[in-house]
């Protein structure tokens, strides 16, 4: 796979789970009725997939952060 093609599915991944974290804000990741209770959304699984995804675009595309390399003198 090159690295633009893992950039597309990479972004195409981030955009998914953005979608799901729209979702969870607009409508909730759980719900009751009665006392049963459904949970539609692990909302720090989707954060953490996003976060994921989006390094991975910030990477591949050039736009992450770089460590610097810092010499202290006296």
């Amino acid at each position: 796979m090159t690295t633009a093609e893992r950039l597309a599915e990479a972004k195409l991944m981030r955009a998914t789970w953005k979608a799901a974290l729209i979702s969870i804000a607009q409508t909730g990741q759980s719900y009751q009725v009665g006392e049963r209770r459904m949970t539609r959304a692990d909302l720090p699984e989707v954060e953490r997939q996003f976060n994921k995804w989006d390094k991975l675009v910030s990477r591949l595309d050039g736009t992450a952060p770089r460590a610097k390399r810092v010499i202290p003198r006296d």
